[in-house]
């Protein structure tokens, strides 16, 4: 539990926050929520107080917890609780003043009755377990939603002291969701959960909060500030805006300064230790051998005997063609500047790298100022790959005009550093065709079944058919960098890339 024992009281209503669901205690979850609700206070050492509504029905209702094992040990199968933990209330004023008395904390009820009474004390955090419209309080459905507020609600405390009202969800499909906190005095602060399943959770959390601090430290701001995190769970500002689904030229140039400021910080925030990023490319020979892996799971899945033939069809005619051609482009440029695929690029030569830069992970304020999300992935990186990533994403509408804007301005950063262009040169088409086989990944067993864990009601046949029809547009849409930008010193008139010398 988050906070010391000694501080958590908690008063939980009887008649339907408890009673409601007595008919499945013996049976799956709802015993499980509520006796892991309980144990987990019972372990911390927090004070859980049942209050019921009828005195003069005290003596049946005891009887009938009794029976339930509510009073018996938790050594013996119980939830611990004495008869004294159990009070009876005939009003709701005699409920309040009951709450007031004993220094509850916490009261978890399935009415907001209780918590709009004027006389209810200031320091309580009302919790509505079970109602699903909304209310200007913390609402939860399962118990173990409750157990969770509990778990993180020591990040708020560290902020502020007010009630929290609310509990938005803001993304609640992928490995992790996030929410909007909102508390009594006006603060609000973005709650970000890791699922426990997905890989690394608590690593990239850790990761992702380290880099954001690293980032504040050297002056880069236009960040989210990390307060709290624990285990999966992690507490950051709440930056207002909206999402910038059309740039115009004012935001392009933002984002152009923000990828400039990351350069131009390397050596401060060298010193601040960060480190490289989860997927980082140091190495060229890594290029091919991420896409070669890839393409084999993918066509592997395609192959078994359930697998999509359409789509087996589609790698095996233009895909193949399409891989192979960008291969040969890739070594051809290892040849001609006579580099070793093993050879890593320098210290200096990396960049910090979001690792998923974009307008998608963008909020826009009032006053057009922006702000850059999502760092879990972050870390030192090749910055021909942060540049090569940021053409192909799909996730972000950007004309291709605007990309180059990007690429031009970042190339005048790094005059110093003739290679970042050339390895620009060398490996983007093979991101391209990486990021074509990623919308093909969905056939791989194991990444349908962490999409699915994610979002349970996904239809696999219909997130197969949206992935491919998205794959043979982009492929449809290739077209190799060197038609897409010319620069003089690395290729002919024609277009070609120069192989002398």
């Amino acid at each position: 539990m988050a906070e010391a024992a000694q501080n958590i009281k908690v008063g939980i209503d009887l008649d339907h926050t408890i009673l409601a669901v007595d008919e499945a205690l013996e049976k799956s979850e709802v015993l499980f929520g509520f006796k892991a609700f309980v144990m987990e206070h019972r372990d911390s050492g927090s004070h859980l107080i049942i209050v019921a509504h009828g005195a003069g029905e005290a003596e049946s209702v005891t009887q009938h917890l009794e029976a339930k094992q509510f009073f018996a040990g938790m050594d013996k199968g119980g939830l611990g609780f004495s008869k004294e933990d159990l009070i009876f209330v005939d009003s709701e004023e005699e409920k309040v003043k009951k709450i007031n008395e004993l220094g509850m904390t916490h009261f978890i009820d399935d009415s907001v009755e209780t918590f709009q009474h004027g006389d209810l004390a200031d320091h309580v955090q009302p919790l509505v377990f079970g109602q699903k419209e909304d209310a200007a309080y913390p609402t939860f459905a399962e118990w173990s939603d409750l157990t969770n507020f509990f778990y993180w609600q020591q990040g708020v405390r560290d902020q502020t002291q007010s009630r929290i009202t609310s509990v938005k969800g803001l993304k609640e499909h992928g490995d992790n969701y996030i929410y909007q906190v909102s508390c009594a005095d006006g603060s609000q602060y973005i709650l970000k959960h890791f699922l426990e399943s997905s890989e690394n959770a608590e690593e990239r959390l850790a990761g992702e909060v380290k880099h954001l601090n690293a980032l504040h430290q050297v002056g880069i701001t236009k960040v989210p500030k990390s307060f709290w995190h624990r285990g999966c769970w992690g507490l950051f500002n709440h930056i207002e805006g909206s999402h910038v689904d059309e740039p115009n030229d004012q935001d392009v140039g933002q984002l152009i300064d923000f990828l400039i400021a990351l350069d131009q910080k390397s050596d401060a925030l060298r010193a601040q230790q960060v480190d490289r990023a989860p997927k980082a490319r140091f190495r060229l020979h890594l290029y091919a051998d991420k896409l070669n892996t890839l393409w084999n799971q993918v066509l592997s899945a395609c192959q078994r005997p359930d697998g999509p033939k359409d789509i087996m069809l589609f790698m095996m005619t233009d895909m193949e063609q399409l891989r192979q051609d960008n291969l040969n482009h890739f070594y051809l440029w290892l040849k001609r500047e006579k580099w070793e695929k093993e050879q890593e690029i320098s210290e200096k030569e990396a960049i910090f790298s979001p690792s998923d830069f974009g307008f998608h992970n963008t909020i826009k304020a009032a006053d057009g100022t922006l702000s850059f999300l999502d760092f879990e992935e972050s870390g030192w990186d090749d910055p021909a790959k942060l540049l090569a990533d940021f053409f192909y994403n799909t996730e972000q509408n950007l004309t291709m005009e605007n990309k180059l804007k990007v690429l031009d301005a970042f190339v005048k950063q790094r005059e110093w550093d003739e290679n970042f262009l050339k390895r620009f040169w060398a490996v983007s088409d093979l991101i391209a065709v990486e990021w074509i086989l990623n919308h093909l990944s969905v056939v791989i067993p194991d990444v349908m079944r962490r999409l699915q864990y994610a979002n349970p009601g996904l239809d696999p046949k219909q997130v197969v058919k949206q992935h491919f029809q998205a794959a043979i547009q982009m492929r449809e849409r290739f077209q190799p960098m060197e038609h897409l930008c010319k620069h003089d010193q690395l290729i002919d008139q024609e277009g070609e890339i120069e192989t002398s010398g």
